[in-house]
């Protein structure tokens, strides 16, 4: 009868495998797509009317990269110190939700224009950014003022409006501050 022994690798086997395993690992990390990349694709896709609200995964994506990146937030907004990045027609959003991005330094107004059917009300609008939430509701169309509080660097500010009956359906409205253009 013969023993079964057990066989440690060898030492060039081992290494082998670790170079395998590196490799692997390296084009994985490289088949990556770079941050500043997906932050491309998401403006696009919110320029283009493909996308209105963030996830917040995206959300922590665009904070991330202003603030690796100081300059890409006025970027973005072509130097204005707060601008739309959602798909809209002179500040009107007709999806019910919008993304502001606004540079950091300075109190911040907006104003905020529901006109919708009487059977579209009441309506609740949303503004929530890095940290703070406004809460602004309509019993009937009209304007309100809304300020947002002073922040030190770049932020995206959210942006819903839900309606009617059961309060959950979207809402066009108008979202507009000094520097609309």
């Amino acid at each position: 009868m013969t023993s079964l022994r057990s066989y440690r690798p060898s030492g060039g086997f081992v290494a082998m495998l670790f170079i395998h395993v590196a490799a692997v690992a390296l084009i994985g990390w490289g088949l990556q797509t770079p941050e500043l990349d997906q932050v491309w694709t998401l403006e696009h896709a919110l320029k283009a009317g493909r996308q209105s609200e963030l996830s917040p995964r995206d959300r922590a994506l665009l904070q991330r990269a202003f603030a690796a990146h100081p300059d890409l937030a006025g970027g973005l907004i072509e130097g204005r110190s707060i601008a739309l990045l959602t798909a809209h027609r002179s500040g009107w959003c007709s999806r019910g939700a919008a993304v502001l991005v606004r540079l950091g330094g300075s109190d911040t107004e907006v104003d905020v224009r529901i006109d919708t059917s009487p059977e579209g009300f009441p309506v609740r609008v949303e503004l929530e950014g890095s940290g703070w939430r406004r809460d602004v509701s309509f019993e009937k169309g009209g304007v309100v003022q809304v300020a947002l509080p002073k922040t030190e660097h770049a932020e995206v500010v959210s942006v819903t409006a839900r309606g009617g009956a059961d309060g959950q359906s979207p809402t066009a409205f108008e979202i507009s501050f000094e520097d609309n253009p």
